[in-house]
Formats: C-alpha cells, sequence, structure tokens
C-alpha cells in the first residue's frame, strides 16, 4: 500500500515538474524582449532616439509644402503706357480697382478676370509652385496635387510593409470577426485624425499671419503635445484621453471661425486674428496628442501575432486622410471658415468613434487572436 502511494507521489511530482517545463518554455515575445534585451534604460531609449531620427526626413518633405505650394500674398498691374519697372504693389485681393482699365473686371478681387500679361505676382513666376505653374483660377484645386501625391507615396510603401507583414503571419485580422471589427473602427478614427492633424498645419497660410511664424509656432506646440500626453497616459484611460484630445481639436477648429473677423476671406497677413491663432495653435497641440495617443491605443488594442498588421493599417488610414486634406487648403483659400468647419467635424466625429473601441489601460497584452477572444469573453461574462 505504502509503495503505491510512493510512486503515484513521484508520477504526481514528476507531473508538475513537466507541467512547470513546459510553462517555462511558453514565454511570451515581450519576456523574451525583456530577457535578452533588458528592461527601459539609457540603451532602449538611445535605440528610440535613433530610430526616430528618420522622422525628420518625413516631416522636412511634409513642411516644405507649406511654402512651395503657398500662393504668393500679392501681385501688381503692369500698365501698358509706363515703363515695366513703373509698377504699383497692392495685395493680392485689392488690385481688381487698378487694373480695371486694363481688362474685363468681373474678377472682383481677384485676376481670374484680368488679361495675361497685365499683371505679375510680386517676387516672380518662381516664387512658388502657383505662381511657376499658373494654378490659380479654374486651376486652384491642382495646388494640392503635390501634397497629395507625396502622402500617396507613403500610403503605398506603408502598403508593401503590410504585404511583407501579413505573409509571416498565420493569423489575420479580417478573419476574426471581433478583431475586423475593431479594426475598421480605428481605421475611420485613423483617417479622421490624419485628415485632421495634416490638415491643420498645411492650412497656416489661410490663418492671415507671416508663414514662417505660424509654422514655427505650430511645431513648438508639438512639444508640449507629447509631453501632455505622456504624463496623461500614465494614469488617464486611452480612449478617454484620445476622445477627449480629438473633441477640443475639433471644438478649436470650430472657434477658429468665430475669431476670423467674421470668416471673410484671406484678407492681407497684417489682418491676421491673434486670438484665432491662439486657438489655433491649441487645437493643433490637441490633434497631435490625439494622433500620439491613437498609436498607443491600436498597440493594446490588438495581440502580438497581429499587432504589425494593425498599427501598418492603422498607418494606412493616416495617410489616406493626409492624402485628402490639401484639398481643404485650397478650400480655404476661398473660405477659410468651410475649411476650419470641415477639420473640425471629422474631429469630433474621430473623438465619438473611440465609444466603439475597448479601454486598455492596465489591459494584458495577448500573444494570438483566439486568445485574446476567450478572455475578452470571460472578463465580459464576469461582468
Amino acid at each position: 500500500m505504502k509503495q503505491e502511494e510512493g510512486e503515484e507521489a513521484q508520477k504526481l511530482v514528476h507531473g508538475i515538474n513537466i507541467e512547470i517545463a513546459e510553462t517555462k518554455l511558453e514565454l511570451t515575445v515581450d519576456e523574451v524582449v525583456e530577457g535578452y534585451v533588458g528592461s527601459l534604460g539609457i540603451s532602449q531609449l538611445l535605440h528610440v532616439f535613433l530610430v526616430s531620427l528618420a522622422w525628420i526626413f518625413d516631416s522636412q518633405n511634409t513642411l516644405a509644402t507649406i511654402f512651395s505650394d503657398a500662393q504668393p500674398p500679392s501681385w501688381r498691374c503692369i500698365s501698358p503706357h509706363l515703363h515695366a519697372d513703373n509698377t504699383t504693389v497692392v495685395p493680392a485681393m485689392a488690385a481688381a480697382s487698378l487694373c480695371s482699365s486694363i481688362g474685363d473686371s468681373k474678377g472682383g478681387g481677384s485676376v481670374c478676370g484680368l488679361p495675361p500679361g497685365t499683371w505679375e505676382w510680386v517676387g516672380g513666376n518662381r516664387s512658388s509652385t502657383i505662381a511657376e505653374w499658373g494654378l490659380i483660377c479654374d486651376r486652384k484645386f491642382l495646388a494640392c496635387v503635390p501634397a497629395s501625391l507625396f502622402f500617396l507615396g507613403s500610403l503605398l510603401v506603408g502598403g508593401e510593409a503590410l504585404a511583407e507583414t501579413k505573409s509571416t503571419e498565420k493569423e489575420s485580422l479580417w478573419t476574426t470577426r471581433w478583431a475586423a471589427k475593431r479594426m475598421i473602427v480605428v481605421m475611420i478614427t485613423g483617417f479622421g485624425v490624419g485628415f485632421v492633424y495634416y490638415g491643420v498645419q498645411l492650412n497656416v497660410e489661410n490663418l492671415n499671419f507671416n508663414l514662417y511664424f505660424t509654422v514655427a509656432l505650430n511645431a513648438l506646440m508639438e512639444i508640449p503635445a507629447v509631453v501632455i500626453g505622456t504624463i496623461l497616459s500614465s494614469f488617464t484611460n486611452r480612449r478617454l484621453l484620445f476622445s477627449q484630445s480629438a473633441f477640443i481639436a475639433g471644438v478649436s477648429c470650430i472657434l477658429c471661425i468665430v475669431f476670423s473677423h467674421g470668416g471673410r476671406a484671406k484678407a492681407d497677413e497684417s489682418g491676421g486674428s491673434w486670438p484665432q491663432l491662439i486657438i489655433e495653435g491649441i487645437g493643433f497641440m490637441a490633434a497631435s496628442t490625439a494622433f500620439n495617443i491613437l498609436y498607443i491605443y491600436c498597440v493594446e488594442l490588438f495581440p502580438t501575432n497581429v499587432r504589425n498588421s494593425a498599427v501598418s493599417m492603422l498607418r494606412q488610414a493616416l495617410m489616406l486622410g493626409a492624402s485628402i486634406s490639401p484639398l481643404m487648403v485650397v478650400l480655404g483659400r476661398l473660405s477659410p471658415s468651410l475649411s476650419f468647419l470641415v477639420f473640425g467635424f471629422l474631429s469630433i466625429f474621430s473623438g465619438v468613434m473611440s465609444s466603439w473601441l475597448p479601454e486598455t489601460k492596465n489591459a494584458p497584452l495577448y500573444e494570438t487572436l483566439k486568445q485574446q477572444e476567450e478572455d475578452e469573453k470571460q472578463s465580459s461574462e464576469v461582468k
């Protein structure tokens, strides 16, 4: 009897040892990374810094179009009875009366009603892409093509990376119903955030302020956006932080209409509104915070084996929104109020869409779709 009990005890101990060994073999990706690379330290921060340097070239090309594709601020009439150097410099929207004796004045304050050769851009035809290619009047919407093509290029390159990622993953986001629904919501939200984040940056020329000053101000607002987002994300729910940031950005864009001197068309640079500029800076800071938090949110929404695909598709949605945003800049040259209204509406819409996403604050990071689905079902049943 004692011998049988001893054998059973040995089998039990042996089984426990096997179970422990199997458990030790089931390491997660995070455990492997932490075991071989180590926890957060100087080495990891250095790697993050070096990888982040690549964004300099991306942002440089993005911001370069603000200056290269900007509409020249003024043009001047050329009198046929005077020498070419005997001209008068006037604001672009207030010179039609001086040129009415030369050609048809039906342009109503623009050069569209003037015959070619009766006017010229101040600074010459090479002062911007618009001046060089004559992207005005019936061709004005072609001015958004360079910036849109740049963002579409980012979208296509992201698609190639996504295809490579999918080929290495056994499970797909689109074969699992709950993951597919979640991914669709994330992409719709990302489209709105990308549209507003990049669109507000490109739309600074419609604020009637010095272009270099407004671009520098928006660039500086990125710093508090990162700091505030990092601090708040440590103790605030992801969904709440993202939605509130998107709401603040949307409301700020709408308030820009109120403080735009009645929402009139673009005037001279001295007619800018300081309250509008401050509110625009706050709105861009909130949009930048929402942009950064959405990446963190997406990483936590999906398990390890499809996380790369999820982030890649989010990036594609962001770039798709960015590729359409230059249209609002061109539209803003005709009606700044309408462009800010569209930005505000889409930002608020993105915040509302996030309400269909689950909260991930302090939630575990799963390895597979099946594991996450089973665990979330159990959690919902307990609640």
